[in-house]
């Protein structure tokens, strides 16, 4: 009989992960390579307007978004265990919307590093940072996700597998070389791509418009300038620039040089030159003067320029950002456009989530010896909230169809959605009170004097 084969239980290929002692070569262009690269994409969120709008409003729509704590069934333990996550998250020497800005700088290097610090919760009284906490159960707690500069790290530890085992960290101000090991580390990586620790940067797409937008902008500065100022001509003797010049002449040559380079419009402008005769009333040789443009530019610099910004947005799927800048669009597309946006959001913050409850939950729970049936994880909410006109049309049609009925959990959930009040008891409406009733007398003078009106 053929023998069975074994159940594959070890990997035979690999990733394919380009690596040399501990540095990652992924990166096929040379201004991204290495400690290059994040000065390059530091450059670009700090100095390009596109760049850094579209960050932030990657930033404003992550930090308002809660996030909650689901149990793993509705028992006892767990419902406790996950009360115990809650208080973990609120027991963090940072805000967690510090924590996520932090995170979110992965967006520029393509990854963000930091490292898990427990505490032994003994209770505000203590002085140690290793035992000061809001609670005094004496459990272990998260005290602080430490970030780990990613300009600070110089290798990774990685085994035949592409795993990462570890990172050497070399960071200011004496720049000693650290070994992080990564059973105490978080990592979060744009793209896992070959399992690259490095992941990939989001404006890695962006470099290449980015760059011919700063040239552009710095020949349009230089050209208005010119335009405006005009091409500043110096003459000089022909003798200082023959090839017999002696050493003094050829210095007189380098200054006027370095004088019409350097030459600028500003509050200290004025030179000082001979005049172009002598005593003898022999010509000096030497005239300054400035030299204008006969007229504009042939190719104007900013639809090039604003072409490349909009090839920066389509990249991140923010184009909405230019909406209304050139009297185009329309409300139908911009809500198209920022429904993509978000979506691309909604990824994010799901890679996000993924990466705490598989590192910084689990090992919370590790090293507390919780069961794995009782254990929580953390879940964000929605990036953005459906629209309620829409959604009230939605639930109507249903509740006409007898296709949804309605129940108290749909009346919490479209209450956390308008953003009104949970609890509370219902307002009645004031009983209105009986009138008085006629009195016949009254009734047959109104009558009569009716019948004298008409009289």
């Amino acid at each position: 009989m053929p023998r069975k084969p074994k159940p594959a239980l070890v990997e035979i290929g690999t990733t394919g992960l380009k690596s040399f002692s501990g540095r990652i070569d992924e990166e096929y262009h040379q201004r991204l390579r290495g400690g290059k690269a994040a000065k390059i994409y530091e450059e670009m969120s700090d100095n390009s307007a596109v760049v850094g709008a579209v960050l932030y409003a990657i930033e404003t729509y992550l930090r308002r978004v809660s996030w909650s704590v689901v149990p793993a069934n509705q028992s006892p333990e767990a419902l406790k265990e996950a009360k115990f996550l809650e208080e973990c998250m609120e027991d963090l020497d940072q805000t967690w919307e510090e924590f996520l800005c932090e995170v979110l700088t992965m967006l520029i290097y393509g990854y963000s590093l930091f490292e898990i610090v427990l505490k032994i919760r003994g209770g505000p009284q203590e002085r140690s940072q290793t035992r000061r906490s809001k609670y005094t159960d004496g459990r272990y707690g998260w005290r602080s996700f430490a970030p780990r500069a990613q300009t600070s790290v110089e290798e990774w530890d990685l085994d035949q597998e592409s795993n990462v085992l570890g990172v050497v960290q070399s960071a200011a101000p004496d720049y000693k070389r650290t070994y992080l090991p990564m059973n105490r580390c978080m990592l979060f990586r744009t793209k896992s791509r070959k399992n690259n620790p490095e992941g990939r940067s989001f404006l890695r797409n962006l470099y290449r418009p980015w760059h011919f937008v700063k040239r552009l902008e710095e020949i349009e500065a230089i050209g208005i300038s010119r335009d405006l100022n005009g091409i500043p001509v110096v003459e000089i003797p022909a003798v200082l620039m023959s090839n017999s010049a002696t050493d003094a002449q050829r210095a007189i040559r380098s200054s006027m040089e370095r004088l019409v380079s350097q030459l600028h419009r500003d509050e200290r402008e004025g030179v000082v030159f001979p005049s172009e005769y002598d005593q003898q009333n022999q010509p000096t040789g030497y005239k300054l003067r400035l030299l204008n443009a006969a007229g504009s530019s042939r190719i104007p610099a900013d639809p090039v320029i604003r072409r490349h910004e909009q090839r920066m947005l389509m990249a991140l799927l923010a184009e909405f950002l230019m909406l209304g800048t050139e009297k185009t669009g329309s409300f139908a597309l911009a809500s198209t456009k920022t429904s993509g946006f978000a979506l691309t959001l909604g990824s994010l913050l799901s890679t996000i989530a993924a990466t705490l409850n598989e590192t910084a939950v689990r090992r919370l729970y590790d090293v507390n010896n919780v069961p794995i049936e009782n254990r929580a994880r953390l879940v964000p909410g929605d990036i953005e909230k459906p629209d309620l006109r829409e959604l009230g049309t939605f639930l109507q049609q249903m509740v006409a169809a007898n296709l949804i009925r309605p129940t108290a959990e749909m009346e919490q959930e479209l209450k956390n959605l308008a953003n009104m009040p949970l609890d509370g008891e219902p307002i009645q409406a004031p009983t209105p009170e009986p009138e008085p009733a006629a009195d016949p007398e009254q009734a047959d003078d109104q009558e009569e004097e009716v019948v004298d009106v008409e009289d």
